[in-house]
């Protein structure tokens, strides 16, 4: 079963999943596991917050952590990678060289190659393409179907692509996205997820490989509970306000519990329990950007913009 809870910023929804926890917990402090997955920089204040509102003076059932640290320990449990995972920055520094090396035998992407912004992107494509299982043959093949600037484009892709592959094999590492791959497709025969209870809370929207790791869960552990930050009446937004990526990710949980024939289960906290209702700044700020509630930000509107970005 999935159950998504929707309210506003500041409306309860991280008290009542951390309720809900707590509630287990003193149920049967040593039944099956227990996991919050929020954004990294949150796990350390809700490992406090569980710990104080549980009362126990030790807790081994419930853990909080990052999409990360999940699948570093799907993968620990099967036995780990082959090769040590290359981080981004190290990407990086690999596609850098990559494009001084072949730069002579590019065309359409010989002059921009060496600025850094198209690096980042070339980056990102990859990490994308290695996240779909996609090989540098599949993209030759589509670059024969092709003509003209498009076809170009496909086949400098394709050489700084199979490059980037073979340098991998060369220094024996991994991209994480094949490591992504891995995790998800082990998830499966996780032992220590089953009978598991997931909640996810603090995210905005879900990354591809994030979803495919909800998709894969779902399938797995015996009930998960989503947070997403909208308003009751979110629908009416049209999908142009703020709350448009919680919106989107809203509309893929719903295909998704449909997909696999799950009973979904939507709960919206009332307005009447959001601080924002009683506090003019708070509701001010949230219409313009979420980040500006936060209190380092109530009087630098600029740089709660860019923290928002």
């Amino acid at each position: 079963m999935l159950d998504v809870i929707v309210g506003r910023a500041g409306s309860g929804k991280t008290h009542l999943c951390v309720e809900q926890i707590t509630k287990e917990l003193r149920h049967d402090p040593l039944g099956a596991p227990l996991y919050l997955l929020v954004p990294p920089e949150s796990t350390f204040a809700l490992e406090k917050l569980l710990l104080r509102q549980s009362g126990l003076g030790a807790i081994t059932r419930a853990q909080v952590l990052g999409f990360q640290r999940l699948r570093w320990m799907i993968l620990q449990k099967i036995g780990g990678l082959a090769n040590p995972p290359l981080s981004d920055q190290s990407r990086r520094f690999l596609l850098t060289e990559i494009a001084r090396q072949y730069r002579e035998q590019l065309t359409i992407f010989r002059e921009v190659v060496r600025h850094s912004g198209f690096l980042d992107q070339l980056g990102s494509l990859i990490e994308e393409l290695m996240q779909k299982g996609l090989c540098k043959e599949s993209l030759f093949c589509k670059s024969d179907v092709l003509d003209g600037v498009l076809a170009a484009k496909t086949r400098d892709l394709t050489l700084l692509f199979a490059a980037y592959q073979n340098e991998l094999k060369r220094i024996k590492c991994e991209d994480s996205a094949s490591s992504w791959r891995k995790a998800i497709s082990n998830i499966k025969d996780a032992a220590f997820l089953e009978g598991a209870k997931i909640w996810i809370d603090g995210f905005w929207d879900f990354e591809d490989h994030e979803m495919d790791t909800i998709t894969a869960l779902l399938q797995k552990v015996e009930h998960m509970t989503i947070t997403l930050r909208l308003a009751p009446d979110c629908s009416a937004f049209g999908g142009r306000e703020i709350f448009a990526s919680s919106i989107k990710a809203f509309q893929k949980l719903q295909d998704l519990a449909e997909g696999l024939g799950l009973e979904l289960h939507v709960t919206y906290l009332s307005q009447e329990k959001h601080s924002s209702l009683h506090n003019p700044v708070l509701g001010r700020e949230e219409r313009r950007s979420s980040a500006k509630s936060l209190y380092r930000f109530r009087k630098a509107h600029d740089l709660a913009y860019l923290e928002d970005q």
